[in-house]
């Protein structure tokens, strides 16, 4: 984000916020885009283990080796909710990021004065029991509730790969969901994600989708 040529870091030292004012972290864009950047940096396994535990302990199943988690269930409802149930767990912190980055954005917004549309940046360098798709269907239900001052959100999973003709590279979700015309901006999200695969050497390929979980996700080797 610092390497864009309309970059704008907002701790730098010519910004000077009022104590108590949460700030979103850039400018971008001739200041029309406020970015705020979160990191995944907790591992949702342990709450995938505790429940999983908890289960074997209540129906007193025993595992020998692996085997897929719906045969622990013998009514495929209970297995829905039981899986539900994870999904909700390991995506609690992701509704947390959004909350927090919506305020941060409208904070800077109203500080600066300025009527710019909100970007959340999402990373994930290495946590791979975080599929990007589940966490696009959080974002996305974050997004549809109202009003809120994010309009996109960059999901960027250092973590995970998507094939490309049976050759696996990085991939960057985009999730937008505008409250004006005045806040869109596809084009420059568009330039965006071009950049961040020419600086992993991968090739851009431009994918649309109404589901972010129907990609396949592959945690990276």
């Amino acid at each position: 984000m610092k390497g864009q040529p309309d970059s704008e870091w907002l701790d730098a030292p010519e910004f000077s916020f009022p104590a108590g004012n949460r700030k979103a972290d850039f400018l971008l864009h001739g200041r029309k885009i406020i970015v705020e950047l979160k990191t995944v940096t907790t591992d949702q396994q342990p709450k995938v283990d505790r429940r999983l535990d908890k289960h074997l302990e209540e129906t007193g199943i025993i595992v020998f080796g692996t085997i897929a988690s719906t045969q622990l269930f013998d009514d495929p409802a209970e297995s829905d909710r039981f899986h539900h149930k994870i999904l909700r767990d390991i995506t609690r912190n992701t509704e947390e990021m959004c909350r927090s980055a919506n305020d941060q954005i409208l904070q800077t917004s109203q500080y600066l004065g300025i009527n710019a549309t909100g970007l959340l940046v999402i990373l994930n360098e290495s946590i791979a029991v975080l599929d990007p798709g589940v966490v696009g269907y959080r974002v996305c239900e974050y997004l549809n509730m109202k009003p809120r001052s994010i309009d996109y959100c960059l999901l960027v999973f250092e973590s995970h790969e998507v094939s490309n003709g049976g050759v696996r590279q990085n991939q960057m979700l985009s999730v937008a969901a505008c409250r004006t015309v005045e806040h869109l901006a596809d084009g420059y999200i568009d330039q965006l994600m071009q950049r961040w695969a020419e600086h992993n050497g991968s090739e851009y390929i431009r994918q649309q989708t109404h589901d972010p979980a129907a990609i396949t996700y592959h945690p990276k080797r």
